[in-house]
């Protein structure tokens, strides 16, 4: 059995993609894991760049469709038909994980940075216990403010504390409550940066293709947790991740309607909260949107002015 594939999805981002799978060569070297990058159908040029990059690298090169029985994964440029969004888009990448027979399989956005290796630890980590099917290190931002993981997410966060913000912002401050947690044993990490144990994600179907971005990470979470499968959070390692590289390319309306719909169909469909819960979800959400999230934007551009 292979050890670990690398899936990292592009879509517009050529540059920071190569420069991923450059880290990743040389960072962990010592694991020697293979790369595929998957392209979701970016722009001609955005291709060319990929295309130079795997004559220059000597990659194979794939396209959607054309994967025979016989096929042997090593390093590969996979170009699909169409934009296919976060889920779908790596859900090629495990398929082809799994049909190549590696026993890991990570999934990174092309906007994180490795400063140090990680994969070894991360792989220690899955291997101390069957049940462990997901992992993921420390994921800070340019800042240094750490993401996740975190709790499983009810009506406060989703209805009151969004509708409420204002008020209840300070008030979880000053209490300390929060969505977050430095809990080892997680309802959920960030989807920027996750390993899976190929037998476990196909298990349980891989990723839900119904949604195009965001909520992945979160239906992950209740699909494993419904298996008696464990998430684990090992922050002895970590990772830098440069936020939206290739999602702020898409409007900012068009991000928010996304998210809400993906959020909605994880409530819905793996929490089976009801018609009354999903409307003030809703309600909270655009309240949040079209009336906090301006004014906290114009305080702190007049902070910074």
């Amino acid at each position: 059995m292979r050890r670990t594939l690398i899936i990292i999805l592009n879509w517009n981002n050529s540059k920071l993609s190569i420069d991923l799978a450059e880290r990743i060569r040389f960072i962990e070297e010592k694991e020697s894991p293979t790369i595929l990058i998957i392209d979701n159908n970016s722009s001609d040029d955005e291709k060319g760049i990929l295309m130079d990059y795997a004559h220059i690298r000597n990659y194979d090169v794939l396209k959607e469709g054309l994967v025979n029985d016989d096929f042997i994964m090593n390093d590969t440029i996979l170009f699909l038909n169409k934009n296919y969004g976060y889920a779908k888009g790596n859900n090629f990448g495990l398929r082809l994980a799994k049909k190549s027979d590696y026993q890991f399989a990570l999934i990174s956005n092309n906007d994180i940075v490795l400063n140090e290796p990680v994969l070894e630890r991360l792989i220690e980590s899955l291997l101390k216990s069957e049940k462990n099917a997901l992992v993921g290190p420390r994921i800070v931002d340019r800042h240094g403010k750490q993401e996740g993981p975190f709790k499983k997410p009810g009506m406060f966060y989703q209805f009151w504390y969004l509708l409420f913000y204002p008020i209840l912002f300070p008030i979880t401050k000053i209490f300390n409550t929060s969505i977050r947690t430095n809990n080892l044993l997680p309802y959920r990490l960030p989807g920027s940066f996750l390993l899976f144990k190929t037998s476990h994600i196909s298990e349980i179907g891989f990723f839900d293709e119904n949604t195009f971005l965001y909520a992945e990470e979160l239906i992950i979470a209740e699909k494993l947790e419904r298996k008696g499968y464990k998430t684990i959070f090992c922050p002895e390692v970590s990772v830098i991740h440069y936020h939206e590289a290739s999602t702020k390319k898409i409007e900012k309306k068009r991000r928010f309607e996304y998210h809400l719909t993906s959020d909605l169909y994880y409530f819905s469909e793996y929490r089976q909260f009801s018609k009354v819960n999903i409307f003030l979800i809703t309600c909270s959400r655009k309240v949040f949107f079209y009336l906090w999230e301006p004014i906290l934007s114009f305080l702190k551009k007049q902070n910074i002015e």
